[in-house]
């Protein structure tokens, strides 16, 4: 599975897809990875939402096209750009409302 083109961030795009194509014994790795590039810099919802995604993916009898879904769904955090939140743009994508505090 890849990603469709776009102005994405090489390193997290070539992340995402090794979720998407996970196989059981690259979970430790890739959370390696998720922790690197999402919690290690505060972004504690990317790396919920890609934590979640490779659970996801290493589920039992996951069909290629649930991994493709899976795929389109976290691609919004291999986009590149400073003016970009990937959280807020994925929140924003998907209609999700956020209670104020």
């Amino acid at each position: 599975m890849v990603l469709p083109p776009g102005e994405r961030n090489d390193e997290l795009a070539d992340l995402l897809q090794w979720i998407a194509n996970a196989k059981p014994a690259d979970e430790k790795g890739i959370r390696a990875e998720i922790k690197r590039h999402y919690y290690d810099v505060g972004d504690t919802s990317g790396g919920d939402a890609l934590s979640a995604a490779l659970g996801n993916v290493l589920g039992p009898s996951v069909a290629y096209k649930d991994r493709q879904r899976i795929l389109d769904s976290i691609g919004p955090y291999s986009i590149s750009g400073s003016e970009s939140d990937p959280s807020t743009d994925l929140l924003i994508g998907s209609s999700i409302k956020t209670r104020p505090i």
